[in-house]
């Protein structure tokens, strides 16, 4: 291994490492670091930014649109696809408390937003988006997560972006990427349009196979024992191939109806999705601040696409953990999530692999990006060399357990979808 390839995994290991301090601190504490106050609006970033990504937006929805024959204007294109705000009620604090009562008095329980959600709604709900191409209420929420982890670097002490602009389109991979802005210095972070829907819904889809979380203690109510969980919950197949359709074969996560889970499982769910979607932005933070990010071109056309080696992700990984689980404050719970996100992914691209061929051969890897289930074991290695212990142990269980849930799920679905081939179900146009 070359002297940079070297340093690049050692930045990542040290991170995690050196945030040992910062796990404890959180995990005792009464809440997570708080985050700095938010930029004024029109200074979070620069024109030449909101340009460079509306101009990348604008290019992705002209293309799919000439693929779906809408023609090639961006925003009509936009407006026929995109389905509206995200409902502010999946955020809304009175009925989050009602399912979950108070905030836990013995453990510090991550995903809990006693108070954080009427503050961010207060600091973010009136923020405008930088392109018209964006859903406000989501925005809201990238904009308080990215906060959140400019947090956990300071406390951590590791660099810091000078600014950061946040932006989805349809990108044709289930990914997030990152590009440089050298003569501003700021970084763009893109994420899939569908990938927080998605992930929203796949979070609930697996609540329902865990016990409730005890508010009182911050850890599950019952024993962990997915496979005779599974079995209680006969709908969470239908569930399940429901939003893979809707999302592979039609496009969009959100023409799938909202799992629904009772009360006792609103807590899980909600943990679940905010340490996968920490864990995906931490990680973008992780290749920033490692400067492993190429600079954009004077075009959108003639931008270079990051290209990333499999040391850069292993170490963008292991800061995405360290980041997501400052901010939580809790590690066996936070590392769930990332587990999550890499489970979620594996799905997702053998769904693709099987509607599209057939056959079930998803891209093992690439020259950027290495197997999706390989980065899962490889955060298994290194957060037991540099967290050794019951408590990462205890991580790495339940990370198992929810390993076995998709992996038995996908199953259980498999045949499904090669009837789906046969019949001649094809991915949208946004896969192609």
């Amino acid at each position: 291994m070359s002297d940079s390839k070297w340093s690049r995994r050692a930045w990542g290991r040290a991170a995690i490492g050196a945030s040992a301090a910062v796990y404890a601190g959180a995990r005792c504490s009464a809440a997570a670091p708080a985050a700095a106050p938010p930029a004024a609006i029109g200074t979070r970033w620069s024109v030449e930014a909101a340009r460079k990504l509306r101009n990348r937006q604008e290019l992705a929805w002209s293309e799919l649109g000439k693929r779906l024959g809408l023609g090639d204007d961006p925003m009509v294109v936009y407006r026929a696809l995109a389905r509206g705000r995200m409902p502010s009620a999946w955020i809304d604090p009175a009925k989050f408390r009602a399912a979950v009562g108070g905030r836990p008095a013995s453990r510090n329980l991550p995903g809990d937003p006693a108070g954080t959600i009427e503050a961010y709604e207060a600091r973010y709900g009136a923020f405008v988006p930088p392109t018209p191409y964006e859903d406000p209420n989501l925005y809201a929420i990238l904009l308080e997560m990215s906060d959140d982890i400019e947090a956990a670097l300071k406390a951590q002490h590791l660099p810091t972006p000078v600014r950061l602009i946040l932006g989805t389109l349809p990108a044709n991979t289930l990914e997030a990427s990152s590009f440089a802005l050298p003569s501003t210095h700021e970084h763009i972070v893109l994420f899939e349009s569908g990938l927080f829907d998605f992930a929203f819904r796949m979070s609930r889809i697996a609540a329902l196979a865990f016990p409730s979380i005890d508010p009182a203690t911050g850890w599950f109510a019952s024993e962990v024992d997915i496979a005779r969980d599974v079995g209680k919950h006969p709908e969470i197949l239908d569930q399940f191939q429901a939003l893979l359709h809707a999302y592979l074969v039609e496009g969009d996560p959100r023409r799938a109806k909202v799992p629904a889970i009772g009360d006792p499982h609103v807590m899980t769910a909600a943990i679940l999705l905010r340490s996968l979607e920490l864990f995906v932005l931490g990680h973008e933070y992780g290749h920033i601040v490692a400067s492993h990010a190429d600079h954009m071109g004077p075009n959108p056309s003639a931008d270079a696409t990051i290209r990333y080696d499999w040391d850069d992700e292993y170490g963008a990984d292991s800061v995405g953990v360290s980041l997501m689980t400052s901010v939580m404050g809790d590690f066996p719970l936070a590392f769930w999530g990332a587990v999550h996100w890499f489970a979620c992914k594996e799905v997702f691209d053998r769904c693709r692999s099987v509607v599209a061929t057939g056959m079930v051969e998803p891209p093992a890897a690439t020259a950027t990006h290495p197997p999706n289930l390989e980065r899962s074991r490889q955060l298994r290695i290194v957060v037991r060399e540099l967290r050794p212990g019951p408590e990462t142990e205890q991580a790495i269980a339940l990370a198992g357990q929810l390993d076995s849930f998709w992996s038995r799920l996908w199953q259980i679905s498999e045949p499904y979808w090669v009837k789906m081939h046969k019949q001649g179900k094809r991915p949208a146009a946004i896969w192609q």
